[in-house]
């Protein structure tokens, strides 16, 4: 791994992997947040690798309820009911993300001084745009294929996987209304932002982060791909990041 230290940890419930060069004290931080159904260990698909070798601290957390930390009662749900939870699950990994970050800080395995990052793909995107909006030390946000809506995203996936629209439903709803990065745009005044989108992607469509683009100053890029990404988006991306933090 290039000589990349990679420590597992764990405060109170949450799981999460530290990986570094020699010490993760005097680095800038990324966090990384991995998609719907992955986990520390291979949900950043390399990716984690890749920002330690370029001289990040990288942190890649358990979603809630992914990895290490599902419950039984998660386990037993099916995926229609696993989606109607997913913004929730957002919302609860940035919150996790913050008390882990307040904890390394705490614990001096990480220095409050360094720029902090946050790079996130799909569902982690989502955990990446809500955390830079509640956590004012997040200075580069970076979307891989995500989106930055809570509102109307989550309507659409009620659409695609036809979860009801019991009370629960329009209860998060109006929650959501409230946290809504898209709708709370300009939280992201004085942060830098990196959204790449598939042009054919039907899981999470582009027209989110699209908006956004019409509403921030941002790098937006568009490519011919699914819900996926290639080796173009991912240097663009990492090119990006390397850019905000250290200029």
């Amino acid at each position: 791994m290039n000589n990349i230290i990679k420590e597992s940890l764990k405060y109170e419930s949450i799981t999460f992997n530290l990986l570094y060069k020699n010490t993760p004290k005097d680095k800038p931080i990324v966090f990384f947040f991995h998609g719907f159904g992955g986990d520390k260990e291979y949900g950043a698909g390399g990716k984690d690798i890749t920002l330690a070798s370029m001289g990040y601290t990288v942190i890649v957390l358990d979603a809630y309820e992914h990895g290490e930390r599902r419950t039984n009662e998660y386990e037993k749900l099916d995926n229609s009911q696993r989606q109607a939870m997913i913004i929730d699950t957002e919302i609860n990994t940035a919150h996790d993300a913050i008390k882990v970050y307040d904890f390394l800080v705490e614990d001096s395995k990480i220095s409050s001084e360094m720029p902090l990052a946050v790079y996130g793909v799909s569902m982690g995107a989502a955990i990446a745009f809500y955390l830079s909006t509640i956590f004012d030390k997040v200075k580069s946000v970076v979307s891989i294929v995500g989106s930055p809506s809570f509102v109307d995203f989550y309507s659409y996936k009620q659409e695609v996987y036809s979860f009801p629209k019991d009370n629960q439903f329009y209860d998060r709803l109006k929650k959501y209304q409230r946290l809504d990065p898209l709708l709370n745009y300009k939280l992201f005044e004085n942060k830098k932002v990196f959204m790449s989108v598939g042009l054919r992607d039907k899981i999470v469509p582009m027209i989110y982060a699209k908006k956004l683009s019409s509403l921030i100053e941002c790098e937006y890029r568009e490519y011919d791909l699914g819900h996926e990404s290639n080796p173009e988006m991912l240097s663009d991306s990492y090119n990006f990041l390397d850019k905000s933090i250290n200029h």
